[in-house]
Parts: C-alpha cells; sequence; structure tokens
C-alpha cells in the first residue's frame, strides 16, 4: 500500500496518471485521516461529510 500522506502533489499527480491511484482514493483516504484527528485538531469549521 502507498502511504500517500508522504507524497508530495507532483508525485500523487504522476501515481494519478500511472493508474496507481485515484483522486477518489486519496480524497478518501484524507478524508479517512481528517476523522481520525479532527477531535483533537480542530481544524476544520465545517467538513461535510456526505459531500460527494
Amino acid at each position: 500500500m502507498i502511504d500517500i500522506f508522504s507524497l508530495k502533489a507532483e508525485e500523487l499527480a504522476l501515481k494519478i496518471k500511472d493508474s496507481q491511484l485515484t483522486s477518489v482514493e486519496i480524497c478518501e483516504k484524507y478524508i479517512e485521516r481528517i476523522n481520525k484527528f479532527e477531535k483533537d485538531v480542530k481544524a476544520w469549521a465545517i467538513l461535510k461529510k456526505n459531500f460527494y
């Protein structure tokens, strides 16, 4: 499994281009991470859970 959180935006773009990842997979992983840490970090004023 690819650790997307250690990759730069350019590297993520290449993974998408090479069909190693999809943009949906990346977004889902970031949403999971936000959900995991948000109660402690409190970085979001509004995060719509069912946006897509």
